[in-house]
């Protein structure tokens, strides 16, 4: 049995990933029996009592993956750091069996999955890549930190499917941090590359790509990179890459984003083309914050008969050719989106600019109505209770998306009051920040007022999104006054009993 990582949905993406691959082996023929799992420890040769020395405990990864086999097979690694480069290509060399579908996955010193308890420092080369091409099988590599001193975090050339999770890859300082090349899928969840000198994540599938909830800020290169058949990519960050925060590049068919933050990227936040391939069939992306990049939007090479919606986003401060770039003769709904304006983009408003056919692109961006209606609602105040305050962001009938931006990130918006306290879900004071948390557009908040006559709430958003509501603030009223009106009677009661 598999023990799985993290979050109960990280732990459904394992357990469909691990499906397919058990799938793959059955329907080709081969055994589907797996191995006696083996285990690597710096120090114990019991490997916490789980194991013998040399026959399934070892003090190496690499040693270990020699070992380890017949397909599937799992290498369970305890805490430590690991001076190694290992090669998934000798998989089963000791034994004289072949490389085939492999699991490597961090455990604490109880044996137990646990990510983050096993970093691989290498000396050169990858921290785990394959020596021959491609490499027959599946591969899950689960919970590691991995950096190389002179290539790649992960470099794997696969034939099957890929599967990386809880991996962070770190201060590669002359390669990517995770290179992933399958002829199957790529799915990448809650990995994170941070300050390596090329792309942060590049994934290229023969089939799809799937990334959630991962981070790639601070690459030399772009953020995230990939390229397949259809690419969702969803919850996750890329910041302050040199170039692209999110490129999908090579892709034919459906590109899927909701819940993505890109701020500050030397080149485009996102960029969608197909150049070698197909063109793209349909666009959804949506709830997103993409801001002061180079460029919002780069799109290019998409369908004459396909769909294409980008909707709910915060889109704005990029400098260059400004919000979005189309080079397609197609139509582009971009309703909802707040373009740093209420006045709406340029070259129609203030905003972001956007270039279409006519003022040097190609095709419609439909971009009316946009975000420019911001409408504060509040309950009555009194000192000591809570009323709710919201904010709602609209346009025409669209509303800006919920987030915007990655839920795991920062919250986009920030909320202060001159009497009491503010309760947001991420926190309580008199500021707070927090995201849009409803399909119709609206923050809501609590406000609880320390003193009687006004409370004013103001709210902060990206590029000038943001608007004040001032309540009036009332003393707390004495206790069992039902109607309100000051005082405790007897109409109360009578009121108390009509009620019962």
């Amino acid at each position: 049995m598999i023990a799985i990582h993290s979050s109960s949905a990280l732990r459904i993406a394992f357990a469909i990933a691990v499906g397919v691959i058990l799938l793959a082996v059955s329907q080709s023929g081969a055994s589907v029996r797996a191995a006696s799992p083996v285990f690597v420890h710096p120090t114990d040769t019991t490997c916490g009592g789980m194991g013998t020395a040399g026959t399934d405990c070892f003090a190496t990864i690499q040693e270990a993956v020699d070992n380890a086999g017949p397909a599937p097979a799992t290498v369970s690694v305890f805490p430590g750091t690991y001076a190694e480069s290992v090669d998934l290509s000798d998989m089963g060399s000791a034994i004289a069996g072949s490389p085939g579908n492999i699991i490597l996955i961090t455990v604490d010193a109880a044996g137990i999955p646990t990510p983050g308890t096993a970093t691989v420092n290498s000396p050169r080369d990858p921290a785990f890549f394959n020596s021959v091409i491609p490499f027959v099988g599946a591969v899950i590599i689960d919970g590691f930190s991995v950096t190389s001193a002179d290539d790649d975090g992960i470099d794997l050339e696969v034939d099957g499917e890929v599967v990386i999770a809880n991996v962070i890859a770190s201060g590669n300082n002359v390669g990517d941090g995770l290179d992933l090349d399958a002829t199957g899928s790529v799915t990448v969840i809650g990995s994170t590359a941070v300050g390596n000198a090329f792309d942060g994540i590049s994934a290229n599938a023969g089939g799809d790509v799937m990334i959630t909830e991962s981070t790639a800020n601070g690459n030399g290169d772009d953020g995230f990179a990939a390229a397949g058949i259809n690419i969702t990519i969803t919850d996750s960050t890329a910041n302050n890459n040199a170039f692209e925060g999110f490129q999908w590049g090579d892709v034919e068919g459906d590109v899927v984003a909701d819940r993505l933050t890109a701020i500050g990227n030397g080149g485009e936040g996102v960029s969608i083309d197909s150049q070698a391939v197909g063109d793209v069939d349909s666009i959804t992306f949506q709830n997103s914050l993409i801001e002061g990049n180079g460029q919002g939007f780069d799109l290019a090479d998409l369908a004459t008969a396909g769909t294409f919606q980008v909707n709910g986003n915060i889109i704005c401060g990029n400098a260059l050719l400004g919000g979005m770039v189309l080079s397609s003769d197609v139509t582009v709904d971009a309703e909802a989106n707040w373009w740093g304006d209420a006045s709406g983009p340029a070259p129609i408003g203030s905003g972001n600019l956007v270039v279409h056919g006519g003022n040097g692109g190609l095709g419609i961006v439909d971009f009316t109505p946009w975000i420019d209606t911001i409408t504060g609602r509040g309950d009555a105040a009194s000192v000591g209770a809570s009323s709710v305050v919201s904010f709602q962001f609209s346009g025409g009938l669209g509303f800006l998306g919920e987030g915007p931006g990655d839920p795991n990130g920062a919250a986009p918006f920030t909320l202060t009051t001159n009497n009491g306290t503010l309760t947001a879900p991420t926190g309580t004071g008199a500021t707070v920040t927090t995201f849009i948390d409803a399909p119709d557009g609206t923050v809501q908040v609590t406000l609880t007022p320390d003193t009687v006559g006004t409370a004013t709430v103001t709210i902060t958003g990206p590029c000038g999104l943001g608007g004040t509501i001032v309540l009036d603030v009332g003393a707390m009223p004495p206790s069992g006054d039902v109607n309100g009106d000051g005082v405790t009677t007897i109409a109360d009661a009578l009121l108390i009993a009509q009620c019962v």
